[in-house]
C-alpha cells in the first residue's frame, strides 16, 4: 500500500510539473508573440518618423521655392511697372513726334564726361526718346532702331570711356573718320590727332557723317544729338545705297 501511495504521489507530481512546464510554454509563446508585435511596432513607428521627416524636408524645399517664386513675381511685377512707365513715355513722345513738337534738343557742350541716369538695364531710358524721335523725324530711320544701335554700343551711355579698343568714340560709337570724312584717314579709321573732327567746315568738306543737331555750332560724337542724329544719317545712307543696288526696297 505504501508503495501504490508513492507511486500515487509521484504521479500528481508529475502531472503538475507537466501542467507548469505547459503553461511557462504557453506564456514564453504569448511573451514572443508580443516581442514579434513589438518588433513591427517599432519598424512601423522608425517609417513614420522617417516619412514625418521626409515630408517635413519637402515643405521646407516647398516654402523656399514659394518664397523664391514671390520674389520673382514682385521683380517682375516691378519691371512691368517700369516698362509700363517707358511706353507710356514713348506714347507721349511719338505724339509729340507726330505733332512736329520734339522739345528743345539743346545739351551742355560735348565733354568726355558723361553722367547717365541710371535706369534698368535692357529698358531705353526715356531721357533719350526726344533725341531718338528727332533723328527718326530727320532721316526716317525708326525711333527704336536708334535706341537698339544705342544699346548695343554703349549700353545707353553707360560705357566708362565711350572709347572702343578699336577707336570708335562717343555715344553711337563712330570710328572718327567716318564722322569727318574718308580723306582725314590715317589708317584703321582714325584720324590724324590735330584734326578736329567736330569741325562742321572739315565735315561738310570730305562729306563725312558727322550732324550738329543741336544747333551748337560743332558736331561731336561726345553730344547725344549730334551722335544719334548722325547715327540716323548713316543708317540712312546705306539703307538708300542698298535699295539702289536692289538689295532690299524702301
Amino acid at each position: 500500500m505504501e508503495t501504490t501511495k508513492q507511486i500515487i504521489t509521484e504521479t500528481e507530481t508529475l502531472n503538475l510539473l507537466i501542467e507548469k512546464e505547459e503553461a511557462i510554454t504557453s506564456k514564453l509563446k504569448k511573451q514572443q508573440s508580443l516581442e514579434l508585435e513589438l518588433k513591427g511596432m517599432a519598424e512601423l513607428l522608425s517609417e513614420q518618423i522617417a516619412e514625418k521627416d521626409k515630408l517635413l524636408s519637402e515643405l521646407e524645399i516647398k516654402e523656399k521655392q514659394n518664397h523664391e517664386a514671390k520674389e520673382t513675381l514682385e521683380k517682375e511685377s516691378e519691371i512691368l511697372s517700369k516698362q509700363k512707365t517707358s511706353i507710356e513715355k514713348a506714347i507721349e513722345n511719338e505724339k509729340a513726334r507726330k505733332n512736329e513738337n520734339l522739345g528743345d534738343l539743346q545739351v551742355d557742350k560735348p565733354s568726355t564726361s558723361i553722367f547717365v541716369p541710371a535706369s534698368a538695364k535692357g529698358q531705353v531710358p526715356p531721357e533719350y526718346m526726344k533725341y531718338y524721335l528727332h533723328a527718326e523725324h530727320e532721316y526716317g530711320i525708326p525711333w527704336y532702331y536708334l535706341a537698339s544701335l544705342h544699346a548695343i554700343e554703349t549700353d545707353f551711355s553707360r560705357h566708362p570711356t565711350m572709347i572702343s579698343s578699336v577707336g570708335a568714340v562717343g555715344h553711337m560709337q563712330f570710328m572718327p573718320e567716318t564722322w569727318v570724312g574718308h580723306k582725314y584717314e590715317t589708317s584703321g579709321g582714325l584720324v590724324a590727332p590735330d584734326i578736329d573732327i567736330t569741325d562742321i567746315t572739315l565735315i561738310k568738306a570730305e562729306s563725312g557723317y558727322g550732324v550738329d543737331a543741336d544747333n551748337d555750332g560743332i558736331a561731336s560724337p561726345w553730344s547725344i544729338a549730334d551722335s544719334v542724329a548722325s547715327a540716323a544719317k548713316y543708317l540712312g545712307y546705306w539703307i538708300q545705297k542698298r535699295c539702289e543696288k536692289g538689295d532690299m526696297a524702301l
